[in-house]
């Protein structure tokens, strides 16, 4: 057997540990961890077999993850973060989350939308003050009840109350003021 036959069949196993592409890219075995390197020599991708973990990264550019006719899954056993030193952003026909807890954490939350459904057995809210601009409120319950410490103020160009049953108003001390007529309408109208 030749040298050169020799060589090809009992490779060098520091030259079999690095493999080149034509334009310099490489992957190297490093201990337990295989290395991909660009042609300058920044690393893009490291698995280490050790430990079971896999990084990418886009040294320079963009990094993306493309399925044009299927679906990309990123699937974890414990948990999935994402973090961007700018903006996160989603662009989707619908966005769907099933989830046991949800939570956000923002100093700042603006939804702009269309139509905004809320379906809940309970909706809690704490807020230091509370503002509700809107062209019509209209609010359907069985029973509404409030509790205000301070005061309930409400202004209003008319203001119209029906009920089909009983009013009662209980008060230390009542008092009604017109700048024109009062009127008090009633089959039977007891004072004291």
């Amino acid at each position: 057997m030749t040298r050169q036959a020799a060589l090809r069949l009992y490779p060098d196993p520091k030259e079999s540990e690095r493999v080149h592409t034509p334009r310099g890219a490489s992957a190297t075995a490093e201990g337990e961890r295989l290395v991909v390197r660009d042609a300058r020599g920044a690393i893009v991708v490291v698995y280490d077999a050790e430990a079971g973990s896999a990084t990418i990264v886009a040294p320079v550019g963009d990094l993306r993850l493309a399925a044009p006719t299927g679906s990309v899954v990123i699937e974890a056993g414990e948990d999935v973060e994402l973090s961007s030193r700018r903006t996160v952003r989603t662009r989707a026909v619908a966005v769907e989350s099933d989830a046991d807890v949800t939570r956000f954490r923002s100093k700042a939350f603006e939804v702009v939308t269309g139509v905004w459904q809320t379906t809940a057995r309970t909706v809690v809210h704490g807020v230091g003050s509370w503002s509700l601009g809107a062209e019509r409120v209209l609010e359907r319950a069985n029973d509404v009840v409030r509790a205000v410490q301070g005061l309930m103020e409400t202004r209003a160009g008319r203001v119209r109350t029906v009920v089909q049953d009983t009013t009662q108003v209980r008060s230390g001390s009542t008092s009604i003021s017109s700048k024109e007529d009062t009127f008090i309408d009633g089959r039977r109208v007891l004072l004291g």
